[in-house]
């Protein structure tokens, strides 16, 4: 409800100007039930982030640990993407609007960290000790740059932002292999 809410809040005011408040006003949800839940806009934004990270492990599946770590990745970026596409109007608009204020940037920052580490768990991949870390900052990188591109890719098959991510998981796959990251089996990403 507090998510439908935020999405419907964005059709009408401006992401900067939305409270807390004015969500839960228009949810019709208690403030106090709400806080159950989320207490700023931006937790209402990361329950949508965990609900799109619920719908992908649910779509997906299992990942197939035979199957390239990029193409893995490639998958569970490409259904988030499609995911997001069901609310992309309101998604594109608050997104284009989080940079305006330096401290929601901050919160939404540490939500999509949050993202980036479930989005590799979903690939079946780690984000422990020093090559995981390295990878959930390539990850994010790749899903900063892809998701710019998203937001300008109005095709229905979001062929544009399928063809960023592709270039995107090869170079950092190049470049896990020239650096040897993963002496094992060169899937570093």
């Amino acid at each position: 409800m507090l998510i439908k809410a935020m999405f419907d809040c964005v059709q009408d005011t401006k992401w900067c100007r939305l409270s807390f408040d004015d969500i839960c006003d228009f949810s019709g949800i208690d403030k106090i039930q709400a806080y159950q839940f989320a207490s700023t806009k931006s937790d209402i934004l990361g329950l949508y982030s965990r609900q799109v990270t619920c719908q992908i492990f649910k779509n997906l599946g299992p990942a197939d640990p035979q199957m390239p770590a990029k193409d893995r990745l490639f998958d569970v970026f490409m259904e988030r993407f499609d995911i997001m596409n069901e609310q992309r109007e309101p998604l594109v608009a608050i997104i284009k609007s989080l940079d305006i204020d330096p401290v929601e940037a901050l919160s939404n920052g540490l939500n999509l960290n949050k993202t980036i580490t479930s989005m590799i768990q979903a690939a079946g991949l780690s984000t422990s000790g020093i090559r995981g870390q390295l990878r959930l900052k390539a990850v994010c990188v790749i899903y900063l740059l892809t998701l710019k591109t998203w937001l300008e890719d109005d095709s229905d098959d979001l062929s544009a932002t399928m063809v960023k991510l592709d270039k995107l998981l090869k170079r950092a796959e190049q470049l896990a292999k020239t650096f040897r990251l993963d002496q094992q089996n060169m899937d570093v990403i």
